[in-house]
């Protein structure tokens, strides 16, 4: 699970657009709007101010991870046709900071964690199409919160917490169909433009 945690960034001496931590590990910064992430295998820096889709990409594991370039929605419906990898799916649900694996899995994607854990073992097939877009779907809604609350913790608290806006249910409780994505949507469009009700 991965935990966020404060880095204290000062300019770089040497290079311009370079900054030391604490650590003096050398990051590259593009935009401000910056975290980074601890994880089992290091740390991660994730610009919060990166294109939907980058941030979106990134949750899923990465060009790595998907196994091509993604830099157009045609791009993204095309790969989602063909399948994502399932390490995709496992990728998103190991960087998810609050929201269980189960939860994430049965409200957010659609999928019971049975059925996971037996896709599983057979790891080296894509998932289908409609698993494809649904987990692409829970990663980009993750996303598109995530830069609206400024943090991907306060994001997905945020999606598990009962709206007003939506008739006191949990947005990710909404997520299993294409209206109720469309409704959460709208609240985070609401939220980032001040005029949530």
């Amino acid at each position: 699970m991965a935990r966020l945690i404060n880095v204290d960034l000062k300019p770089s001496p040497s290079r311009k657009g370079r900054f030391k931590s604490a650590g003096n590990a050398t990051v590259q910064v593009k935009q401000m709007r910056m975290k980074a992430i601890s994880t089992a295998s290091g740390i991660r820096v994730v610009s919060l101010t990166a294109s939907p889709l980058a941030r979106t990409i990134d949750l899923i594991g990465g060009t790595k991870t998907i196994g091509r370039k993604l830099e157009t929605p045609t791009d993204v419906h095309d790969r989602i046709v063909e399948g994502l990898p399932s390490q995709a799916l496992d990728k998103l649900l190991a960087r998810l900071e609050t929201i269980s694996q189960a939860d994430a899995l049965e409200l957010g994607i659609g999928v019971s964690l049975r059925t996971h854990q037996r896709a599983k073992i057979s790891s080296d097939k894509p998932l289908s199409t409609a698993l494809s877009g649904r987990t692409w779907t829970f990663a980009s809604i993750v996303a598109q919160a995530s830069y609206v609350f400024g943090s991907q913790r306060e994001a997905e608290n945020w999606l598990q917490k009962p709206s007003l806006a939506l008739d006191q249910r949990t947005p990710i409780s909404l997520l299993a169909t294409p209206e109720g994505v469309d409704m959460v949507k709208t609240i985070l469009g609401r939220i980032e433009h001040g005029v949530y009700t």
